[in-house]
């Protein structure tokens, strides 16, 4: 954990699991809490309930509809921990913990005492908080958003939560609690040195509900209980989304139902021009996603495609530089070298980028790069790496871009579906996504930006079609639109661009897009935390978590330095991979991407609205210490 000193001037008042110290670190990745003031406070007008099948609390003003009855004092009163001199970063983080199934809200706290209950030395107690108040202090809570109907009649209480919950959230420490000779489960009043992981003498595999599982939208909602919408067989646990993506069920039947109505008149559709009408509809509402003009949009086989295609219409002159940075995508950067080969005296530059580092680090390296060349032309941008799959400040790069009179090429594969694209506030040059990796479409679907001042380099679609812009068309005045160019290339299978229109529809009816990402970063963030835990690693990002976002890195628990170092790190990578893939001692497989970076293997998990906190953690994770054991 990083050690933070600074200090702010945010209040939150916590009511449940944040009310345990050693949580609260591991949700500020902080190893101490010396520099923030907490104390007893009490919040009127709320009640505490208990959230349906989970181990945490909501707080509403509900509570009579809910218990249909009067409330009394003591029940309409909310009695917390009140955190003084929180950051903007610590609101952040917080603010990813609770996950959307909570509002943060201004109200007024009153602390009625000095005391701080959420010390190093902290006991759990029985009893009730007492005295008169201090003083009344400007805060923000989480309340509830997510509907009464998840949240149970009964009231929370945080000393039932210790008695009974606590050791599910936390690592009691054995020399001073040892569950064996306490068949009540009940922590000593002498117990600290918590950490937030379950340890694994107390792991039962069947219990779900706790706070660390992730918010989910309802009980039935997002987590394993999803995989019924999709056709993962029963032992197959896939945590390597960001490959190769997933087709939910209702996108893979309307997706066959086009298929169908093809195969019924092949004439009426492509002779007649039945697809332009659906066609058209799926680029206008993915334009609106990524907020682009639709006639600046178009559709291609994959991100790779587009990026080939945009190398072979740019127009290169001898000493021209283009930029790529050491963790491209390799096929893309492969695409540049053939541009090369095509082009006497132009030349290719590799940025070197090492994980973990910061935004401004990538930022500083880029600009510095750029300046100090004589004749920079293009560079190749990741929206979010492949492997390490790290997000990147794409949008800041392209601005250097900008600044320097350099074309912008954003590969973004990862990023549609996957995070929030504005085109026409970061204005790239080029910007390429894949359709079917998080936005659920079926593969072979990806789409194009190019911005109005530079489709004029466009001649031609890739492969060549009907509509060119050969000199004498230009010419004559008669050009074709960028559009056009790509609206037909010959006779190719268009469904896997029709099926946007099924997945978007999909993706509404289960929450939006806000919803369903919140719900992915979160468990990125979470359960690699846990992970990194579990197997006494790290994560590859940095305090600010700026490199994770529905996929995480986590550092494998092997000891490289331990191994015969003509041990090739790829082939080591592989085994693993395979070994968890096809393990020998489960019925389990589980699908996860490993690798080699900064000296050491990494496994690149994605995040996804059908995996649950359990899955990667209890699951795929002491399945990773049984593989890491042999190596």
């Amino acid at each position: 954990m990083a050690v933070h000193t600074k200090s702010g001037n945010r209040t939150i008042l916590c009511y449940g699991t944040l009310m345990v110290p050693q949580i609260v670190k591991s949700v500020l990745n902080q190893d101490n809490l010396s520099q923030l003031r907490i104390s007893n406070a009490l919040l009127f007008g709320y009640t505490r309930h208990h959230v349906i099948g989970e181990d945490y609390p909501a707080i509403t003003t509900d509570s009579e509809a809910i218990l249909e009855r009067s409330l009394t004092e003591e029940e309409s009163t909310v009695r917390g921990a009140l955190i003084e001199g929180l950051t903007d970063e610590h609101i952040s983080l917080f603010d990813r913990f609770e996950g959307y199934e909570y509002d943060r809200v201004a109200t007024k706290a009153y602390r009625i005492t000095p005391k701080e209950i959420c010390s190093e030395d902290w006991k759990p107690s029985t009893a009730k908080v007492a005295g008169d108040v201090i003083d009344q202090v400007d805060c923000e809570v989480y309340v509830w958003r997510d509907g009464s109907e998840r949240l149970e009649k009964t009231l929370w209480t945080f000393d039932a939560f210790v008695k009974e919950k606590l050791h599910k959230w936390v690592k009691l420490d054995y020399i001073t609690y040892n569950p064996d000779n306490n068949p009540d489960n009940t922590p000593d009043n002498n117990s600290t040195n918590f950490a937030f992981l379950r340890d694994d003498k107390r792991l039962d595999s069947s219990e779900s509900g706790s706070r660390a599982q992730t918010p989910k939208p309802r009980a039935s909602e997002f987590g394993r209980d999803r995989r019924q919408d999709f056709f993962f067989s029963d032992d197959y646990v896939n945590l390597n989304h960001g490959s190769f993506g997933a087709v939910p069920k209702p996108v893979m039947q309307a997706y066959r139902k086009i298929q169908d109505k093809v195969e019924a008149n092949p004439d009426l559709w492509y002779v007649e021009a039945e697809y332009e009408a659906p066609l058209n509809q799926a680029r206008r509402r993915l334009s609106k996603l990524v907020n682009c003009d639709d006639e600046d949009l178009v559709f291609v086989p994959n991100a790779t495609h587009g990026v080939s295609e945009v190398l072979a219409n740019v127009k290169f002159n001898p000493e021209d530089e283009i930029f790529v940075f050491s963790t491209s995508y390799p096929s893309c950067v492969n695409a540049c070298r053939s541009v090369l080969d095509n082009n006497p005296g132009l030349r290719m530059t590799i940025i070197p980028l090492s994980f973990p580092t910061t935004h401004d680090d990538i930022i500083a390296s880029f600009e510095t790069t750029l300046m100090g060349s004589a004749s920079p032309k293009l560079a190749l941008i990741d929206a979010i790496s492949s492997k390490p799959g790290c997000r990147l400040p794409w949008q800041r790069l392209v601005d250097v871009c900008r600044k320097n009179q350099v074309l912008s090429l954003v590969d973004a594969a990862q990023e549609i579906g996957h995070q929030d694209v504005d085109l026409k506030e970061a204005q790239p040059d080029f910007w390429v996504s894949n359709c079917h990796k998080w936005l659920y479409t079926q593969r072979g679907c990806g789409v194009m930006y190019v911005s109005k001042e530079n489709q004029k380099l466009f001649k031609s679609s890739m492969p060549t079609g009907p509509f060119y812009n050969a000199p004498d068309v230009t010419g004559s005045g008669r050009g074709f639109t960028f559009a056009t160019i790509h609206s037909w290339s010959g006779t190719m299978d268009l469904t896997a661009y029709l099926s946007v229109n099924c997945a978007l529809d999909y993706r509404e009816q289960i929450g939006g897009e806000a919803r369903i990402n919140q719900y992915c970063s979160s468990l990125a963030i979470q359960s690699g935390k846990a992970l990194a835990e579990l197997w006494g690693t790290c994560l590859l990002d940095n305090d600010a978590y700026e490199l994770t976002s529905n996929m995480v890195n986590v550092q494998l628990p092997v000891d490289l330095s331990q191994l015969d170092p003509h041990t090739n790190m790829a082939d080591l990578a592989k085994s693993i991979q395979h070994q968890l893939m096809h393990p020998s001692w489960s019925s389990k497989k589980y699908s996860v991407s490993v690798y080699h970076h900064a000296f050491s293997l990494w496994a690149r998990i994605s995040a996804q609205i059908y995996v649950s906190y359990q899955d990667v953690v209890f699951d795929f994770g002491y399945k990773v210490l049984d593989v890491c054991r042999n190596v």
